[in-house]
């Protein structure tokens, strides 16, 4: 066995090795959770607590939020969106209900209604203050690329 087969063999071992026990790697923590499914177990592989946030961007705001969170959509772009919005609880009654405050007549509400074209967000009840806040701590961790082109306030 020459010395290239002998090194693609190890290669080949590790990778199997760290594809099997994947738990932590580069500072993410990943695991396999056992749950119950009604009579049977399944193993599902879930990203640690650091990737939720992105997740849950992706199942609710990617559909209309650019995932180049510096570049618009159907939505406004969302980088640095915290230092636009208004503070407190702001930002949890719009993404619950966007039409409740502009109803409101909350000004910044309104502002953004007639910045994009008086389109409603659509609202998202189920989600809660954590879940929010995991959802801004992405938008927030989010670092452009290149030139921001469209900041899309």
């Amino acid at each position: 066995m020459d010395r290239y087969t002998l090194g693609f063999l190890i290669f080949c071992g590790w990778f199997v090795v760290f594809r099997m026990f994947p738990a932590s790697i580069g500072g993410h923590s990943r695991c396999i959770i056992h749950e119950l499914d009604q009579d049977s177990i399944s193993y599902t592989w879930k990203p640690g607590p650091d990737r939720q946030g992105k997740k849950m961007f992706d199942a609710n705001c990617a559909r209309c939020h650019n995932s180049a969170l510096e570049k618009r959509s159907t939505g406004p772009a969302l980088l640095d969106v915290r230092n636009r919005i208004p503070a407190g609880d702001w930002i949890y009654n719009w993404i619950r209900n966007s039409s409740k405050l502009i109803a409101s007549g909350d000004a910044y509400a309104m502002k953004i209604w007639e910045a994009n074209a008086k389109v409603e967000m659509p609202p998202f009840p189920q989600l809660t203050n954590e879940m929010i806040d995991e959802i801004m701590a992405y938008v927030d961790s989010y670092r452009a690329i290149g030139p921001i082109v469209d900041a899309g306030h």
